[in-house]
C-alpha cells in the first residue's frame, strides 16, 4: 500500500488477517484489521472498510486492546467528518480512549520514531 499498489497491499492484508484467524495472536490480527480497513478505504471501498474496522474493534473491546480500541474509534470518527456527520464524529472521539492509557502510534516508515516516546492521552 505504501508503494502506491493499494489494491495489491489489500489483497496482502486480507491473506494475513485469513492467516491469523485461529492462530491465537489476536493483537496481530486486531493491528491486520486495522491497515486492512484503511486499505480498503484508500481504495474507495468505504461500506468494506466499514465492515472489517467494526470487526476489528469489536475484536478489540473483547479482548480489552485499548490502544486498538481508539485507534478503530478515531478511524470512525474521521469517516464521520468526511460523511458530514460532526455530532457522530464526536461521540467517537470522546470514546477514543480512556484517560491515562497509552496509545501506541499508527505504523510508519522504517525508521521513523517519535522523539518523546509514544503518545498518551491526557492524565486524569
Amino acid at each position: 500500500v505504501m508503494l502506491g499498489n493499494v489494491a495489491a497491499g489489500r489483497k496482502a492484508l486480507e491473506l494475513a488477517d485469513e492467516g491469523l484467524r485461529d492462530s491465537g495472536r489476536e493483537k496481530a490480527r486486531s493491528w491486520i484489521k486495522f491497515l486492512y480497513a484503511e486499505s480498503c478505504l484508500l481504495d474507495g471501498d468505504l461500506d468494506a472498510a466499514k465492515l472489517i474496522a467494526e470487526d476489528g474493534l469489536r475484536m478489540s473491546e473483547e479482548h480489552n486492546f485499548e490502544d486498538q480500541m481508539a485507534r478503530f474509534r478515531a478511524f470512525f470518527a474521521s469517516i464521520a467528518i468526511e460523511e458530514g456527520h460532526v455530532d457522530e464524529a464526536r461521540r467517537w472521539f470522546q470514546r477514543r480512549v480512556p484517560r491515562g492509557v497509552p496509545v501506541v502510534p499508527a505504523a510508519r516508515p522504517a525508521g521513523v520514531q517519535r522523539p518523546d516516546g509514544p503518545c498518551r492521552s491526557p492524565a486524569p
